[in-house]
């Protein structure tokens, strides 16, 4: 049997992950801080709130009953915020990158004695965000997610030299409950700026019309147990990509700069 640990279970690629898995004999540790209930028999939900060293400590102890080695932990657990640096909360900047940023680090940390050399293997799932110059607005969520990106690169190198494989996976929009996050979020931080109103309402038809291209997250699940299954990874997995955040990332900051300032004023 081959164990898994899946963080942000309850999320809409959490459970695509979870039950994919499931449906090929993995066992699997489904845990966030949020009650979901999974019908296979083979998955086990486990609560934990992964800001927590407490909580953490508490979910090891539980898994740790049922075996000594996970053959995969795959990060998922994340939030979304929009703001912008000037007028933004300091706390919800600390939030974000506690939980995306921290709680990956804590995971990985507190579970690295269950992993196998030449067995194991570690997907730290980024955002198709993480490879670029920040949007305006979106500061936050990118910077938390780079963090991410950063860390998985060194780890995956450290990692090398015991035998441990680190993966990144690097989605893009999937209809989950992130996009109503998205919605909710554009609509707060229209009502609370002082400054950037005029340019928000602009932005606002620029991201609708990405976010209506909502993926099947199924599709993510099927992803995530191919990278499992398969004996020599890629170092690092794109899916479901923005083409025009993909060809807007190729031009030089400085070209993006002014684009942005002419098609958002």
């Amino acid at each position: 049997m081959k164990y898994v640990l899946v963080t942000g279970a309850a999320g809409g690629l959490g459970k695509a992950v979870v039950n994919s898995l499931a449906e090929k004999d993995f066992f699997v540790f489904a845990t966030d801080i949020n009650e979901v209930v999974f019908d296979a028999k083979n998955v086990k939900f486990l609560k934990a709130d992964i800001t927590s060293n407490e909580s953490i400590n508490e979910l090891f102890r539980k898994i740790k009953k049922h075996t000594d080695s996970l053959f995969g932990i795959i990060n998922l657990a994340g939030i979304f915020f929009l703001d912008s640096f000037v007028e933004g909360e300091e706390e919800k900047l600390r939030k974000i990158i506690e939980i995306n940023f921290f709680g990956v680090f804590k995971i990985n940390r507190m579970f690295f004695e269950m992993l196998k050399p030449n067995y194991s293997k570690i997907i730290n799932v980024t955002s198709e965000v993480s490879r670029y110059t920040s949007q305006p607005f979106n500061g936050f969520y990118t910077l938390s997610k780079q963090m991410v990106d950063t860390y998985t690169h060194a780890l995956r190198r450290e990692l090398n030299y015991l035998g441990i494989k680190v993966i990144k996976v690097e989605p893009g929009s999937f209809k989950t409950k992130m996009l109503n996050v998205a919605d909710s979020e554009f609509s707060n931080l229209v009502d609370k700026t002082r400054y950037y109103k005029k340019n928000l309402l602009k932005l606002k038809k620029l991201m609708d019309n990405e976010l209506k291209k909502e993926n099947d997250p199924k599709f993510f699940g099927k992803l995530i147990l191919k990278i499992l299954n398969k004996k020599n990874n890629k170092i690092n997995y794109r899916i479901c990509n923005s083409y025009k955040l993909m060809l807007l990332g190729i031009l030089p900051d400085k070209i993006q700069d002014f684009l942005l300032k002419r098609i958002i004023k």
